[in-house]
């Protein structure tokens, strides 16, 4: 028989568990204090690797993040979905994406840059296309049988850290006119009733009277039709690396060539020109192929 007033191991156990349950963490974020449960610091690799090493209880862990994204972060800490991800503006985002692969929950990093297509200029909102069309949740574009040339943009700013990467398919090319560019525009780039290179503020891979061509200024700066063979199906990928400053594309996910220009230090969005009816569809969200 067991003395009285003692406990088993197992009692003993469960007590330290429960007690290890209820114990919270505090934390400095760059002035910002926090406290919660330990079990929710231990989720976060890097948090559960600074409470193994020696210190007072009472100092909080000093962790040198926006306490705004590092909030993010304890929120999906606490089995919040990536779902929750959607709802934030996207800088905000990014931010907590590069906090959470630092931190060790690559689980909960965006892998894909993901966006809409708009007619409206994203930071000059009197700026608006309006000969595009748009459809499936904008992201299909086309123009129509009357040829015009006009430009349209992706909805979020390429991030100037890390590799983003899209697709736009030829879903059909058209019968009026085929040509189309698809690359990237500055934020000063306004000419929207024009090819998104023509001002010198664009960098494209275009497909122009039937030739594959890299532009910029408004004409060719290399032609390369026969690496790069342009059908209807066809998925044209864009990888830019903003640490690099370069201009990446993919046929059917096989890189084929870099644009000659860097891009490093300009702050760019997507874009898409056509000229008639030519059908491009955008795929977003994906993982850079690399």
């Amino acid at each position: 028989a067991r003395p009285a007033g003692t406990v088993s191991i197992r009692e003993f156990v469960a007590a330290q568990e429960l007690l290890k349950a209820q114990e919270s963490v505090k934390l400095n974020v760059s002035g910002k204090f926090r406290e919660v449960h330990r079990m929710t610091a231990e989720r976060i690799p890097l948090i559960a690797a600074m409470l193994r090493f020696p210190r007072d209880g009472d100092t909080p862990l000093f962790i040198d993040a926006n306490p705004k994204a590092f909030d993010v972060v304890l929120e999906l800490a606490r089995g919040r979905s990536r779902m929750y991800m959607d709802s934030l503006e996207p800088s905000l985002k990014a931010l907590v994406c590069e906090y959470a692969e630092y931190c060790g929950l690559p689980a909960v990093v965006v892998l894909g840059f993901e966006f809409l297509l708009i007619a409206t200029h994203p930071t000059n909102k009197a700026v608006i296309n309006t000969f595009s069309f748009m459809s499936q949740a904008d992201t299909v574009y086309t123009t129509g049988v009357r040829p015009q040339w006009n430009t349209v943009f992706g909805s979020v700013q390429i991030p100037q850290t890390g590799l983003s990467y899209w697709e736009v398919e030829v879903s059909k090319l058209g019968t009026t006119n085929k040509d189309f560019l698809v690359g990237v525009v500055t934020s000063t780039f306004i000419q929207v009733g024009g090819a998104l290179d023509a001002s010198g503020l664009g960098w494209a891979l275009g497909f122009i009277s039937d030739a594959v061509q890299l532009r910029q200024g408004g004409q060719a700066v290399a032609t390369l039709s026969d690496a790069f063979p342009i059908t209807e199906g066809t998925r044209i990928g864009i990888l830019v690396d903003s640490e690099r400053g370069s201009l990446m594309f993919f046929h059917n996910g096989e890189f084929k060539l870099a644009h000659t220009a860097s891009m490093k230090g300009h702050a760019l969005f997507p874009a898409l020109s056509v000229c008639a009816d030519t059908v491009l569809k955008i795929k977003t969200g994906l993982v850079p192929p690399l």
